[in-house]
Order: C-alpha cells, then structure tokens, then sequence
C-alpha cells in the first residue's frame, strides 16, 4: 500500500518536472481519478466532459455593375457572385468602419455615414473610396435597415456616375456545430487536477504533459463589440463607465421612464431608444446629432471554452 502511494507521489512530480511546474506546483495538484489515490485504476475506464460550440455560417456575394459618364459610358465594375470576406452577419452603420473590400477590384460595399459641403450622406453603397467617395464613381441608397439579408443601391454618388445596380445579398448556411472534450481518463491513466482551481486540470496524452483551463464566460451584454459585464438582464438602472462611454441613466417623457444615455470624450450623446423595463435580448442606441446612425446592444449566452495552459 505505501509502495502504491510512493509509485504515485514519484510519477506525478515525474511528471509536473516534465511539465515545467516549480514544487509549489506539485504541492497543490493531485490525482483525482479517485479519493483514495492509492486505487490508480479507474473503474469506469473513459471518462470525457465535452462542451458544445455553435457557430453562424453565412456569406455574403455581391452582384451588379456600373458605368462612367466617360465617353461611350464603359463598365467600371462588375460583380458576378463576388463573396466579401469579413462582413458580419448583421451589418452595422457606423461611420465608414462598416465598409468592407470588394476582393482585388478596388472598391468598396456596406452601409456608410460620410459628411461632405456641409451635408450628411447616411445609408447603403457600393463606394470608390472611404475616405474619398466623391472624386470615383459610385452608388448607393439613402437610409439603411439593420438586420437585413439583402441591400441594394443604384443612384449616383460622387462624380462620374452614369448608372448601374448592385445587390449585396447573405447566404445562411447550416449552422457549425463542434464538440469540445474537456478531459479524457483511459483505463489506469490519471488526470491530474488543480485543488485550488478545479477548472484547471492536466493530462498526459500521447505522451506529453498538457496542462488545461476550462473557462467560462457568463451570459453578458456586448455593445459594440466589447463586453459589458455589469449590466444585468433585466436591465437596471447603471452610471459608470463601459465600452469607452460614459453612462448614465436619464429620464424623460410623461410619464417618465428611464434610459440609458452614452457620453464619449467629445460629449456627443447616444440614447437608448427603448426605456429600461423587462427582459430583453437588444437595445438599439441613436445619436444625438447627425448622422442619425443606430448602434445596437445585444445579450449573449454563457459559453464554455478550454483554453490551453
């Protein structure tokens, strides 16, 4: 029996040494296929904890061409099925920011907000330039629709129009489902775990020494991309700072309710265009001056994820 436990000890210090752990380490992790580590053949044989992942799949193809006004009006693009890697699958107008490459031709497609001689141009289009969209030919359709999965446009923007259309338009596919598997015991092998972490774990496989961390991440609010963990659901009232603004909960109408207004470095205001009452699972957010564009919060699920050490 001591001999057992003396085997035991040995192989797992063995092993954390090959592993690059300080003793410190192995103080800390022990043998956890059973309470009594003098047993070193788990009686269950496999033993797996996996976690699901799914994953949208989509893409997004571009048909249509158009014209200059030069002599003879020639063809200056023309898309036939052209994917655009990148887009995401709900577009979002922001600025220029959502606007993305049409592969090897030079232009640009999405939804845009541009000023130019003291006007603002806000909506969908095909573009020659996002810095520069008057001196090129191009087109687009004023306003734009979130969450759509087709955009079209066709009138003259910038200099050198002549005509032409364009379809942007997302194919869903089925959605990517994988399964990750958290840790595996095979017959009299051990996985050693961390005692004062038990979401961190390691095992040997094919060999080698591998050391693991199942993370978890809770159900959350991501506004513009970044996480907005203080944020409950249902929403409450909330003043502080999140995603680079300012919060802070306003009220207004009659009766009053309230909402969530956002202040940046240079004090432009974005508001919530719904009150904070109930559950929901989105809250668009609008500025307070031109360009009018809409930014939406939306609630994400808890994930699971195993992060190697």
């Amino acid at each position: 029996m001591k001999l057992s436990l003396y085997v035991s000890f040995f192989t797992a210090a063995a092993l954390a040494c090959l592993a690059g752990l300080d003793y410190s380490d192995i103080a800390r992790w022990g043998l956890v296929r059973r309470s009594d580590v003098a047993a070193l053949l788990p009686a269950e044989g496999y033993r797996m904890i996996c976690t699901t992942n799914v994953a949208p799949s989509y893409a997004w193809f571009l048909n249509g061409s158009m014209s200059s006004a030069d002599e003879g009006n020639p063809t200056v693009l023309e898309c036939v099925d052209v994917q655009i890697p990148g887009m995401p699958k709900e577009l979002v107008l922001d600025g220029t920011s959502g606007l993305y490459p049409i592969p090897e031709l030079g232009w640009y497609v999405g939804p845009f907000s541009v000023e130019w001689d003291m006007n603002v141009y806000s909506g969908f289009g095909v573009l020659a330039s996002t810095t520069d969209p008057w001196n090129g030919v191009s087109c687009w359709a004023e306003g734009f629709t979130p969450g759509a999965a087709t955009y079209t446009c066709g009138t003259g923007f910038g200099s050198g129009f002549y005509g032409g259309y364009f379809a942007l338009t997302r194919t869903d596919y089925p959605d990517i489902v994988t399964v990750t598997t958290n840790y595996v015991a095979v017959g009299c092998g051990s996985v050693l775990r961390d005692y004062t972490n038990p979401d961190k774990f390691a095992r040997l496989e094919d060999g080698v020494f591998k050391a693991y961390e199942v993370v978890k991440t809770p159900a959350h609010w991501e506004f513009q991309g970044l996480a907005c963990l203080p944020l409950a659901n249902p929403l409450a009232p909330f003043s502080g700072s999140l995603a680079g603004y300012t919060w802070s909960t306003e009220t207004s109408g009659e009766p009053p309710y309230e909402f969530y207004a956002l202040y940046d470095e240079y004090a432009v205001r974005k508001f919530a265009s719904d009150p904070i009452s109930g559950a929901t699972t989105s809250l668009d957010f609008h500025r307070d001056e031109e360009p009018f564009d809409i930014v939406p919060m939306i609630y994400v699920g808890p994930s699971v994820s195993t992060n190697s050490l």
